[in-house]
Parts: structure tokens; sequence; C-alpha cells
């Protein structure tokens, strides 16, 4: 509805005392479309006016009318509508509420190949699970939310007691560099950084699990092929930069170890969005690692590392222990 999507508090108020006496009707357009319960137009103009209870109930009452009429479409969109709505209101267990509801739509739009509704649905699960919409400044939210919704096998590249370690990695500046050099130069400078990337990724054992612009996820048996994959890619570019001169290559990297075959719910609810945060935390030419891969690290003795230090991961609870893995 245009009011809903304009924030249009005035309209939203008038369109909603009108068809409030209409609540319990299915909207048809004649000789056009069936557009489900009217319950769920009046969640959208009640979320616009901010009264989320009262959203809460015209959206479950919509779920309950296009469930009972047996119309998936229309209940998906209306799971969508009202997990965005939960998420926005914040009360206790919403954001439990909005992904289970994200995750319902998901399973409808794929199957019948809703494509906005998909995306629509992806974004709220990936809000629900700790990224917003204000990380899409980095490529590797955007590989998060791919990686989220298509779930990879990554069976072939588990340690023995089902672990894997991930790797998310992108350019520092890439937007500032796109908009200083123009497109031409810009997308050399990233086709250099994917051949790095490709090349040390190949040399130790991991696999390309994603590439998204410039940002990577890349997936290995062990935390030690990682580690020494990612310092091989820092001194890499430190290489091309001294060589090359012109625009400089840094690259923030993240590493965090989970167990992929155990739970694919909890790895990817919790893993994948563990591995992502730490490397948001990165700075260029820094490679952040886990307390977890830390530890997997630390009794070979040949690795450094710094002194760990406690950070917030946005969208998981507690404080989490990080260390940077020295390189140079």
């Amino acid at each position: 509805m245009g009011c809903a999507l304009l924030r249009d508090v005035k309209s939203a108020e008038m369109l909603h005392r009108i068809l409030l006496p209409h609540a319990k009707r299915n909207v048809v357009v004649v000789n056009a479309a069936v557009n489900g319960s009217v319950e769920r137009f009046l969640g959208l103009l009640a979320a616009t006016l901010g009264r989320y209870d009262d959203a809460a109930r015209h959206f479950e009452a919509a779920i309950d009318f296009d469930r009972r009429l047996g119309a998936r479409p229309l209940l998906a969109r209306a799971q969508v509508e009202y997990a965005r709505t939960l998420l926005d209101r914040g009360a206790p267990g919403d954001r439990e509420s909005a992904l289970k509801l994200a995750n319902q739509a998901l399973g409808v739009s794929q199957e019948l190949g809703m494509k906005l509704v998909t995306e629509r649905a992806l974004a709220v699960k990936i809000e629900a699970q700790g990224i917003s919409g204000s990380d899409t400044k980095h490529s590797v939210y955007a590989v998060a939310s791919i990686v989220q919704s298509a779930r990879p096998d990554l069976s072939a590249h588990t340690a023995a007691d089902g672990t894997v370690t991930l790797m998310f990695s992108d350019m520092e500046g890439f937007t500032r560099m796109t908009e200083s050099l123009g497109d031409l130069l810009a997308h050399q400078v990233v086709q250099a950084h994917n051949r790095i990337v490709r090349e040390q990724t190949a040399a130790h054992g991991g696999r390309e699990v994603e590439l998204r612009g410039d940002g990577f996820l890349l997936a290995f048996p062990s935390a030690r092929q990682a580690a020494l994959c990612a310092i091989s890619l820092q001194r890499g570019f430190a290489a091309h930069n001294a060589a090359n001169g012109g625009q400089p290559i840094r690259i923030r990297i993240g590493v965090h170890t989970g167990e992929a075959i155990k739970d694919a719910d909890k790895f990817f609810g919790k893993t994948v969005i563990q591995a992502f945060r730490i490397a948001d935390l990165a700075k260029g030419a820094e490679i952040l690692a886990s307390s977890l891969t830390v530890e997997l690290l630390r009794n070979a003795g040949d690795l450094r590392f710094s002194a760990e230090r406690e950070v917030e991961l946005k969208g998981l609870e507690g404080r989490h222990r990080v260390c940077s893995l020295d390189w140079e």
C-alpha cells in the first residue's frame, strides 16, 4: 500500500479507519486478482502509525485467513510483512518470532519463484540474525546474505570432527576507490585482487564459497590452512602494492571456526554471522581471528598473535574474544 511505503501517517490514519469495518473480508480486484485478507492492509497501516500491537493482531488474523484460504503466495507475503513489523517493534521475543516467520516465507517464496518476496524475506532474516541494512556498504554483507539463503554444502571441506574454518575478506575503501578511479581502472584492481585471493586459496586447500564484488567467503578444512592462507594473502598484497604502485590493495580478513555438519541451522545462523562480524571489525591489512580459532592454532607455536581483546559482535549475545594474527 502506497501510504505505508511512503510512511504517510495522515493517510494511514484515515485509511485504517475506513478499512477497519471490513477487516474480515477478502480483497478481490474483479477479473484481475485476489489480494487476500483486509487484515494484512490494516496491519501495514497500523505499523505505519507506530501502533505495533494493533499491527501484530491484524497480521496474525491475516495469516490465519490466508492459511485457511490455502493462498500460499498471500500467506508468504503477510508473513514477511509481519516479521518486518516485529523487528521494528523490538519487544522481547520479537526477533525470534520474526526469524521463524521469515524462514516460513522463504520456504514458500523460493519454491514458487516469488523473487521479490524471497528478497524481502531474506533481508528480514539476515537482520533478525544480526546483520542490518546499514552493513551494505561492505561487500561481505552481500556474501553473508547469499550464504544464509543458499546454505552451500561444505561437507567436503570439513575436518574429521565436522568443523570448518571460514574466512571472510574484502578490500578496505572499495567504494571510495571506485569513485576515485572510475569503473574501468577499479575493475582492473578488482581483477588483480580476485586473482591473488584465488591463487592463495587453491594453494592452501581452501574453497571459494561465494564472491560478491570484492567480498569473498572461503572455507578450509583446518584452522591452520586458513591462517596460513590469510598470511599469504596479506603478504601477497603487500608485494603487489610494492611492485605496482598506483592504487594499493588492503584487505580485511576475519576467521572463525565452527561445526558445519552437526546442526546446519545453528551453523548458518551463528557461525557464519560470527565470521562475518569478525571480518567487519578488522582493519585494512589485518587478520582478525576468533578465540576458538586461535586456540586451535596456538599448539603449533609458529604463529604470533596480539593480546586477546573482548568485543561485542552485533546480533550475537555476550562478549567475544578476538586476536590479530601477525603476518609481517
